[in-house]
């Protein structure tokens, strides 16, 4: 073998580690949340806790890289998601959006609490433009025609998914589907109609 096909080999090694370890974090994480003990993640990847300090400084590191790759993968569904219903009128297109994260976010329940510790622990991530982009145009398309709020933002948007999301633990006591009825509920207060039910008559007005 030459130095170089060694050093080559060192690398994949390298690589599949690092893999290996994020993919042994994801389902720890999930299954335990961010405090789940690193010597166990770096057991399920099949590598040393030694190693694991050698791809990561430390948990807040591994956290934030978890984090990264549940937060781009987000973004990813969520152009496809834009993409696969470009034909469809924009509400439709809203509701399969909002469906499409929160059922990303599900399946991976340890998403909030990863978001909550990455915030205490590094600078805000950059959303990626396309995922931006394409949650602006959704919702001006939205409001022209007619099934968004003025007032409404993209951000407000991205926050009823998180929070919609959030209630996956309680769906037990709450029944079958009910982050399904949540997400209607919260669509359904997005619109204008919503928007002037929910405007102060005249009486509230007089002090």
């Amino acid at each position: 073998m030459t130095a170089t096909s060694r050093q080559r080999a060192v690398r994949e090694d390298h690589l599949r580690n690092h893999e290996r370890l994020l993919e042994a974090a994801i389902t720890l994480f999930d299954e335990e949340g961010p405090t789940a003990p690193l010597h166990r993640i770096a057991k399920r990847a099949g590598v040393s806790e030694a190693s694991l300090y050698r791809h990561f400084s430390g948990r807040d590191e591994l956290v934030y890289r978890v984090y990264d790759r549940h937060a781009t993968m987000l973004e990813e569904i969520a152009v496809d998601a834009f993409e696969q219903h470009a034909a469809e009128a924009a509400a439709v297109r809203l509701e399969q959006l909002c469906t499409a994260l929160i059922t990303t976010m599900v399946r991976h329940p340890s998403y909030t609490a990863l978001t909550l510790w990455v915030l205490r622990t590094h600078p805000p991530r950059a959303i990626g433009e396309a995922f931006v982009n394409a949650v602006r145009a959704l919702a001006q398309s939205c409001r022209d025609e007619g099934a968004l709020a003025t007032d409404i933002t993209p951000g407000d948007i991205i926050a009823l998914t998180v929070m919609v999301a959030s209630t996956a633990p309680l769906q037990p006591l709450m029944g079958d589907g009910s982050w399904h009825r949540l997400l209607e509920i919260g669509l359904r207060g997005f619109t204008p109609q919503a928007a002037r039910a929910a405007e102060p008559t005249g009486a509230e007005h007089v002090n």
